[in-house]
């Protein structure tokens, strides 16, 4: 009996990886425009330099240059005053959490402004910096405060939410049955990632308080 039971459960396994597979590296890609601007000319795309190299299709999340020609993702660069303002809130009682999410702020802003590969790289490290910040300044790296932290669905609802967000930008732009919608969606949901995130994070900082006086 077991073993008709793991032979079921293989041949499901099976199928369901190469759907899977299939839906996120195979079939039609649907890109957002890339056009050129003052960062971007027509030789950058076939470059191999490293400082030229434009930012990959699947990181892109706005049509180049439609605002203004100084500036590629326009409103995926400002919306990231959210952060910038949340840094400042912070800088005095969460300092470590403030400069990382400065950074992250200013690497999305650079990135989204000139898009340049290893600038993406850059926004990626910075933003991946915040999260370290956050659970520095809120000693998250201790078993009792991340046990508590977790259990208590005050806290946990906006790291849901945060995470939520950035799976269904990723999924966008990444699973290939989900890349027809790009064009209509990836920069209004990209934009939410970055307006909701710090509204996220501050409220699992103030729950977080409220928790732990």
């Amino acid at each position: 009996m077991n073993i008709k039971i793991n032979k079921v459960s293989f041949l499901i396994m099976f199928f369901l990886s190469g759907f899977l597979y299939q839906e996120i590296f195979s079939g039609e890609k649907y890109a957002l425009e890339r056009n050129c601007g003052f960062w971007t000319n027509k030789l950058d795309f076939f470059s191999n330099k490293i400082l030229y190299k434009p930012t990959s299709c699947e990181g892109q999340r706005e049509d180049w240059y439609k605002i203004t020609p100084y500036i590629a993702e326009f409103h995926c660069t400002t919306s990231n005053v959210g952060f910038l303002y949340l840094a400042h809130k912070l800088r005095a009682e969460k300092p470590v959490a403030a400069m990382t999410l400065l950074s992250a702020g200013i690497g999305s802003i650079v990135s989204h402004s000139i898009p340049r590969n290893f600038l993406h790289v850059v926004d990626t490290v910075t933003a991946l910096s915040s999260v370290g910040g956050v659970i520095y300044d809120c000693k998250l790296y201790k078993y009792s405060v991340l046990k508590d932290t977790i259990s208590n669905p005050l806290t946990l609802l906006p790291v849901l939410a945060i995470g939520t967000m950035y799976g269904a930008d990723v999924g966008l732009a990444r699973i290939t049955s989900l890349n027809r919608y790009r064009a209509q969606w990836q920069t209004p949901l990209h934009v939410l990632w970055h307006l909701g995130t710090p509204c996220m994070i501050f409220l699992f900082l103030y729950f977080m308080q409220c928790n732990n006086p």
